[in-house]
């Protein structure tokens, strides 16, 4: 039997205030890093790729980023 290939995520940030009742859904994706959310997931035997975050207006009533 083959050993099995070892579970691979990549972390990808999409940091909106977009449909959110209050200013600070943004902070979501930078306060899971601060949490451990990759260490955790290492700690467990995944392989943990951070993406960073992607780009978008700063002020959600903006057109997107090109």
């Amino acid at each position: 039997m083959a050993a099995a290939r070892p579970l691979t995520v990549s972390l990808i940030g999409a940091a909106t205030d977009v449909g959110a009742s209050v200013l600070g859904a943004s902070l979501g994706p930078d306060a899971l890093r601060i949490a451990g959310l990759a260490q955790a997931l290492r700690a467990q035997g995944v392989a943990v790729r951070d993406c960073g975050n992607l780009s978008g207006p700063a002020n959600p009533w903006l057109p997107p980023d090109n």
